[in-house]
């Protein structure tokens, strides 16, 4: 009988250490199948996750005050799309965008010759700004004595009822010097592209649908610039906001009008030089055809205007 006793309690001893066992495993070995996990590094950050798809693994990482990551990881070793991060230096929120193809340029025939031919290029992975720079985030910069004060007909920099608007009346290299302060660059005009498009070559950044006063900031439907993300309805797949509407965009790269001809296949960028940066992603005063995707503006780089602002990658 004691026989049978103490071998009942060793036989529980032994499946406890199993189940401690599978628990310690889960706790202290990352990358398990099905696992869902947060780790936290301090418990002062916190943020909602907004336009993330369904995943199986999620990591939750902070830091600072107002810093935060949110990695999403589908399995593949890599970030899911929809993952996002908070920049320590201008709190600015930037989504990641996976490596793969995707469709550039324009199939139809109606379209101007130098947004053809349509072509698949690849890219790879990458972090977009999911908004425009704000008034108060260039502020920021200008602070530490880095970027320049946006030019001096700008209303809308010393107003801080207009904080929260995208910095306008900055020129190109003004705009690379913010983003080469927050430890990024501007993206290159593939970069912009897919982010917007997605991999199905859309023609906006929400699909087909023709553009309304619900999914953009677009033919002077309110006058002049509005707060950024104001229209989450106009988000592209990857969760990316304002990629039409509310200003032009400068963008890394010179201007080609043959640039889907030249290109190179992979993580292909302009010509080495030029007259004119390319903008993209048309502005408040733009109407229907400036603000789709395929759309390539230029602009000379030196000039600043009402309707152009930026974003980074990082």
């Amino acid at each position: 009988m004691q026989v049978k006793k103490r071998r009942s309690k060793i036989l529980l001893i032994f499946v406890a250490l199993i189940i401690l066992a599978v628990i310690l495993l889960y706790i202290f070995i990352p990358n398990l199948p099905g696992r869902v996990y947060i780790d936290y590094y301090t418990s002062k950050a916190s943020t909602a996750v907004k336009h993330a798809p369904p995943v199986r693994w999620l990591r939750a990482q902070f830091s600072g005050d107002t810093a935060a990551e949110l990695i999403l990881w589908d399995g593949s070793g890599e970030p899911a799309p929809g993952s996002y991060k908070v920049s320590e230096i201008d709190g600015m929120l930037s989504i990641y965008i996976p490596a793969g193809e995707f469709l550039m340029g324009s199939s139809d025939e109606q379209a101007l010759a130098l947004e053809r031919p349509q072509r698949t290029f690849y890219l790879d992975d990458y972090w977009i700004d999911q908004t425009e720079v704000t008034n108060a985030m260039y502020r920021l910069c200008v602070q530490t004595g880095v970027c320049d004060i946006p030019a001096a007909i700008n209303p809308e920099y010393n107003d801080t009822t207009y904080a929260d608007h995208p910095v306008i009346f900055v020129t190109w290299d003004e705009a690379d010097t913010y983003c080469r302060w927050v430890g990024g660059k501007l993206p290159s005009e593939a970069q912009w592209d897919k982010a917007a498009r997605g991999t199905d070559g859309r023609l906006y950044p929400w699909g087909e649908q023709n553009p309304d006063q619900y999914l953009l900031n677009f033919n002077n439907n309110l006058g002049g610039t509005c707060p950024v993300g104001s229209y989450p309805e106009g988000a592209s797949s990857y969760g990316v906001l304002d990629m039409a509407g509310n200003v032009r965009e400068w963008i890394d790269d010179w201007f080609s009008e043959t640039y889907f001809l030249d290109a190179d296949d992979a993580n292909p960028h302009g010509p080495a030089e030029g007259e004119y940066k390319v903008l993209k992603g048309g502005g408040y005063s733009d109407g229907r055809d400036i603000v789709r995707c395929t759309t390539r503006c230029l602009h000379d780089p030196v000039s600043p205007g009402a309707n152009r602002g930026f974003r980074c990658v990082r």
